[in-house]
């Protein structure tokens, strides 16, 4: 009735490059965006990371399972593991687990705080985790080692097989995906953790 004359079906997968747009979206325009309410209490991890001799405790907020803020100190205390992160007051931040309470807002240097507040503003926001680690990794100076801390507990928390923004450090190719924390180059090869 309509003059179809035949029809075609692929198993998806079967024919690379059929129908497929593989360009990138573009963005249309800079728009801000307000960050997602904070719920009174968040699930939270807590991490501890050594660079340069530096022991640091790195607690991060999960809102959906997804970085939401961070909370860095140099403190050995014995806090480990998963609990929860709540907020008392303005700026008066505790981590509980089991029946532990620990005021997690004063043990942070003014550096430490300032640096764990962009860090949040930017997760709350919506940065891709991959920007803020990606920027964290490119300091130096006297936080060079505060800041690879603090990439390295948040680079867990990107997913295997996202594109990276930086070139590989050893062919120069920007092929390069986050696996397994790491940046690899599709292209040669090469990891950043190898």
């Amino acid at each position: 009735k309509l003059g179809l004359k035949g029809q075609t079906v692929y198993v998806d997968g079967s024919r690379s490059g059929v129908l497929v747009d593989t360009s990138k979206p573009q963005a249309t325009g800079f728009e801000y965006a307000d960050a997602v309410k904070r719920p009174k209490e968040l699930k939270a991890e807590v991490h501890h990371s050594t660079t340069a001799g530096v022991y640091y405790r790195v607690i991060v907020g999960l809102l959906e399972d997804k970085p939401y803020e961070v909370f860095i100190d140099e403190s050995e205390s014995d806090i480990s593991g998963s609990g929860i992160v709540f907020k008392k007051g303005k700026g008066d931040y505790f981590f509980k687990k089991n029946d532990i309470t620990t005021n997690i807002s004063n043990t942070m240097t003014d550096e430490q705080s300032t640096i764990s507040r962009f860090i949040s503003m930017s997760l709350r926001h919506g940065t891709d985790i991959k920007y803020v680690v990606e920027q964290l990794r490119k300091a130096d100076g006297d936080m060079f080692s505060f800041s690879k801390s603090v990439a390295r507990v948040l680079k867990k928390y990107i997913p295997d097989g996202v594109e990276a923004t930086v070139s590989c450090e050893e062919c120069g190719g920007t092929n390069v995906i986050f696996e397994e924390g790491c940046n690899k180059c599709l292209d040669c090869g090469h990891s950043a953790c190898s």
